[in-house]
């Protein structure tokens, strides 16, 4: 039962209103087939509405059954037209992107039914009004009254009480409106049937009670009746709604519909995951490599410890005097406090032009333990087991054949296996300080080398009587050779005033020794030697400086490497002090390549990480909006889908449960997309571009380990989908909310 009393309903245009229904008083109950018809624009649709909740009467009542419905809350009046009221609609308004079944079903659906059990329902139902066979169609593929058959199957499949048809004939030919509405009085049967229509002959025809409008007022009722009502004020709540898998399913059904739209938003968002999984996943592997560094800088057994010494004292002394005190270590060997230079090959001739330095040479470890940490060797290298044996890092055998970079490492070992070279193991001296030569010295310019070219008197002031040869036997604990800058010389009358050092363009001495193994680990960057071979120079001084009493005093400094045993290596900082309290210097000998300051490094990555994190995001964030814009649009297009929705009972809950499906769909193929170009990436880059990347990587930070250069876990890809799905819900979010506010009869009526 249903009762309208004086109902108004007025549209305002601005400030001027439009008087739509004009104090409307009917009273309806089951059974009866209602024809309301007068001509356009008397108000026949707008009362249609009012009955079916989709619009809201300006002043007057309407009870349903025993329920005042000016008191209903929102969510009543979705329950009341899921319910009670099935809409039969003049265009129509099916789903064009669902099949026909999906259309029907959603009604039950609507209104808490699962996949399966709405399906039978929606199957019967087109059964009942002979669609059995065209269940999987689109509407697209159906004529006006099978489409017509559609919206009739769909306002029963709930059996409501209450069936409202606007105009259901109003596109069909007229056989097919007869056929329409034979169907509609025969399935609505003991139902409350309201249908407007503007056909006279149509009403007469059918109906069993007709209800004339002109001008929004009632003009005639071939049944007027009226009666007093019982209005119950009691609230109801009603839980069902519609499922989220269901949300999903329209989801995917509305985004296939529009596939290639939703590939590229899919697309552009996966690209943004994928450049945020690579960064972290690089900067992992980096970040890991830094810490392992300084885990093995932490747990570093060597150490450097020198003495400055008056006298020239015996490298094996010094050792002895070290291992008596200090028992800590498994290898403890001389290294020259010098560096020493590789000048030719003797093996093929060459010289050359840029000696090779090797600085601070160290010596060949005794222990395994020591000689693990030295890495892999090339091919069947080994270190040092005689004094006329070295091997050097991979690096400086590299810079050998500069020219053929392109040779791998077998090649490279090949021919370097077993060359013999000269290495300059003591130099002459040149002045620290050329400012205090030309202060101190007579200045001889365009000297082309000869002593037949100096003037005659030219030694006269200088105390050697003997002429240049005389001159030259005063350098001779220096040097064999006058001091000289291009082509000016100089000649000094006191060389012991001077401050002389080492200077390593000037090989004196030398050693030709056989090449043995090339060590692979980069952060290793000084060639090893066998430790009587360094002892046996460690007696030659750093330099010479001018004395109280006028002479020259040489300076000797010794230097020794220790390899603490392991069980030391936690006591380090205070075995350090230990060996200083006995006049040591001692410092902790650094092997990482990138630098020393592992903690500083790391937090580098973290920060270079957080930049690189940052301009991805960036494309994130755009692709994200670019999904806001995209539902937004899509909010816009399906605005009559929404309106039809609503006016089936959907809550403004299951719309926002629909388009949430949706963008959590484009999230979950976004992530996916990205997982899947992520391992792709990675596949390519660690098999085809390792090599290239690990070289530039290990240049840069030392020690990165030979394992996958991009290491992506289950975490991290489970971490990216959920991103994606993430970022997308929140750019679904505005466009729901949008859509799930609009009202029924506003979202209906857009074109």
């Amino acid at each position: 039962m249903i009762k309208l009393h004086e109902v108004h309903k007025i549209y305002m245009q601005g400030k001027r209103g439009f008087h739509a229904l004009k104090d409307i008083s009917l009273y309806f109950e089951a059974g009866e087939t209602v024809f309301v018809h007068g001509k356009s624009g008397c108000g026949k649709t707008t009362l249609l509405n009012i009955i079916g909740g989709l619009d809201r009467p300006s002043s007057g009542d309407m009870v349903i059954g025993d329920r005042l419905t000016s008191k209903f809350r929102e969510s009543e009046w979705d329950y009341f037209r899921n319910h009670n009221i099935g809409f039969i609609f003049q265009q129509f308004n099916l789903i064009e992107h669902l099949p026909i079944l999906e259309n029907v079903a959603l009604n039950a659906k609507l209104a808490g039914a699962n996949h399966s059990r709405a399906s039978k329902m929606a199957e019967a139902m087109l059964q009942k009004v002979g669609l059995g066979a065209h269940i999987h169609k689109n509407p697209t593929q159906l004529s006006g009254g099978e489409r017509q058959r559609v919206g009739i199957a769909r306002a029963l499949i709930n059996d409501p009480d209450i069936i409202l048809a606007d105009e259901p004939t109003g596109n069909l030919d007229r056989k097919t409106g007869r056929e329409i509405m034979d169907l509609i009085t025969k399935v609505g049967q003991d139902k409350l049937v309201i249908v407007v229509t503007h056909d006279t002959r149509l009403a007469k025809a059918y109906a069993s009670r007709l209800i004339h409008l002109r001008d929004g007022r009632v003009e005639s009722d071939s049944a007027e009746k009226d009666a007093r009502v019982r209005i119950s004020l009691r609230r109801e709540r009603h839980r069902k709604s519609l499922a989220f898998k269901e949300g999903l399913r329209l989801a995917w059904f509305n985004l296939r519909s529009r596939v290639w739209r939703s590939g590229l938003i899919s697309a552009g968002l996966a690209l943004g995951i994928l450049g945020l999984i690579l960064v972290n996943s690089l900067f992992t592997t980096v970040r890991n490599s830094l810490e392992a560094e300084g885990e093995t800088l932490r747990e570093n057994p060597e150490l450097t410890i020198t003495q400055a010494v008056d006298t020239d004292t015996d490298p094996g002394d010094f050792l002895d005097a070290i291992h008596a005190r200090h028992e800590y270590f498994t290898d403890l060997f001389f290294t020259p406090y010098q560096n020493l230079s590789i000048l030719r090959n003797v093996t093929s001739g060459a010289d050359y032009r840029d000696p090779r330095v090797v600085s601070d040479p160290l010596g060949a470890p005794l222990s395994e333990t020591t000689q693990a940490s030295y890495g892999s060797l090339l091919g069947d290298g080994r270190l040092p087991e005689a004094a006329d044996e070295f091997a050097i890092p991979l690096s400086m055998a590299e810079s050998f054949f500069y020219r053929d970079a392109d040779l791998d490492s077998e090649e490279l070992w090949e021919r370097l296996e077993g060359n013999e070279y000269e290495v300059a193991t003591t130099y002459q001296y040149s002045p620290a300080s050329m400012q205090q030569v030309r202060e101190t010295c007579r200045i001889q310019e365009n000297w082309d080398g000869s002593p037949d070219s100096l003037p005659e008197d030219f030694f006269d002031e200088f105390d050697h009587e003997g002429g240049f040869e005389e001159h030259l036997q005063t350098l001779g604990p220096y040097r064999d050779q006058p001091l000289q800058e291009d082509d000016t010389a100089f000649f000094c009358n006191d060389y012991e005033a001077l401050h002389w050092q080492l200077d390593e363009s000037l090989p004196e001495e030398s050693e030709t020794l056989t090449l043995v193994g090339v060590f692979e680990d980069p952060r290793i960057e000084r060639a090893v030697f066998y430790g009587s071979f360094l002892e046996s120079i460690g007696s030659h001084p750093q330099g010479y400086a001018p004395d109280e009493a006028g002479g020259s005093t040489p300076q000797y400094s010794l230097q020794a490497i220790g390899y603490l045993a392991d069980e030391h290596v936690d006591e380090k900082t205070s075995i350090i002090r230990a060996i200083e309290d006995d006049g040591y210097q001692v410092r902790e000998t650094t092997q990482i390549a990138f630098n020393p300051f592992g903690g500083i490094a790391v937090l580098f990555t973290y920060i270079a990480q957080f930049l690189f994190n940052a301009i991805v995001a960036v494309a994130v964030v755009t692709a994200g909006l670019m999904l806001l814009m995209i539902l937004y649009i899509s909010v816009l297009e399906r605005t009559r889908e929404i309106g039809l929705i609503r006016a089936m009972g959907g809550t403004r809950k299951d719309i926002r449960r629909i388009f949430a499906g949706e963008t959590t769909m484009i999230g979950l193929s976004a992530g996916l997309i990205s997982v899947v170009l992520s391992i792709v990436f990675v596949l390519i880059a660690n098999t085809l571009l390792h090599d290239w990347l690990h070289d530039l990587l290990s240049r840069q930070f030392g020690d990165i380990p030979e394992g996958p250069l991009f290491s992506i876990d289950g975490g991290l890809l489970a971490l990216a989908v959920f991103i994606s799905i993430l970022i997308a819900v929140i750019s679904g979010l505005i466009p729901s909310v949008i859509a799930s506010r609009k009202q029924p009869i506003e979202a209906l009526r857009n074109d």
